[in-house]
């Protein structure tokens, strides 16, 4: 696939707007993050004063934001590395055995780097 198919550029259109999605998304969840840190400073002055259910509830959406920001930030990287491709001209090769990953896999997956088959034998050997 080059970068002139007619497929390749939607699928780019699909990739530009996803990453600005994302990019937003990523910002508010940083936003999010830094309100929160910024609240629990001016908040108690002591942790004991705390009911351990909150905590445990403070903890969970913590640690859920950053797994959100961490997973945000990879798609991320992801689409960059096949708008990259795409300029290079090796967008929708497979980077294992090097053969065309299908158009309805794109479709589903824009950034994806493996054929089905390859996926499905990285899966299982994990």
């Amino acid at each position: 696939m080059t970068e002139a198919d007619p497929v390749v550029m939607k699928l780019r259109q699909r990739l530009l707007a996803d990453r600005k999605r994302i990019e937003e998304e990523l910002r508010t969840l940083i936003e999010s993050e830094s309100s929160e840190s910024a609240g629990e400073s001016m908040g108690e002055l002591s942790m004991y004063d705390n009911h351990p259910a909150d905590m445990a509830t403070e903890t969970f959406e913590r640690e859920k934001n950053e797994a959100l920001i961490k997973n945000a930030e990879t798609i991320l990287k992801r689409i960059d590395m096949a708008l990259e491709s795409m300029e290079r001209g090796t967008y929708g090769i497979c980077r294992e055995c090097k053969e065309r990953i299908s158009s309805e896999r794109l479709e589903a997956l824009p950034y994806a780097v493996t054929c089905m088959a390859c996926q499905e034998r990285s899966e299982r050997k994990t």
